[in-house]
């Protein structure tokens, strides 16, 4: 086990397995050897397009859709881009520059909370990179777009 001052950490998120998340999960063959597997996020003002891996836009009157399993492996920041560069995952490649849309994950869709001891809401979890195409992280940050872990 190795140890790093939590400001020296820093994470990388992979979408990189097909197929439903509560089987590949619980099966004893498929469990990561680096970070973890995180599931039941949702996207708010946002949908996944699951064939180029991205967000995209929802059809009028839908404000939630789920977003699937992601990959997260923390490493530290002075051997980020080393790390970066050798971790592979299938249909993922982590070496190309696609944009990513840094977005915050809230524990609910208030998105309002009494401000904790770092200055962030306690209603705050962390910004989670999602790949984006086709706009740029203005266009998202202008809708709203966020993760919850739940929508009511």
């Amino acid at each position: 086990m190795s140890t790093a001052p939590v400001t020296r950490v820093q994470f990388f998120f992979f979408n990189s397995f097909d197929g439903y998340i509560g089987v590949f999960c619980f099966q004893t063959a498929n469990r990561v050897e680096k970070g973890v597997l995180i599931f039941g996020l949702f996207i708010d003002g946002a949908g996944w397009d699951g064939e180029h891996n991205t967000l995209k836009d929802l059809p009028p009157g839908v404000r939630f859709s789920s977003l699937p399993e992601i990959h997260m492996v923390p490493v530290q920041n002075d051997t980020a881009q080393t790390t970066r560069n050798s971790i592979t995952e299938p249909g993922f490649d982590v070496t190309t520059s696609t944009p990513i849309y840094s977005c915050p994950l809230y524990r609910t869709p208030l998105r309002t909370g009494t401000m904790s001891s770092t200055g962030h809401s306690t209603n705050y979890v962390m910004c989670i990179d999602i790949p984006i195409e086709g706009y740029d992280s203005d266009y998202w940050i202008t809708r709203g777009t966020a993760l919850l872990c739940q929508t009511t």
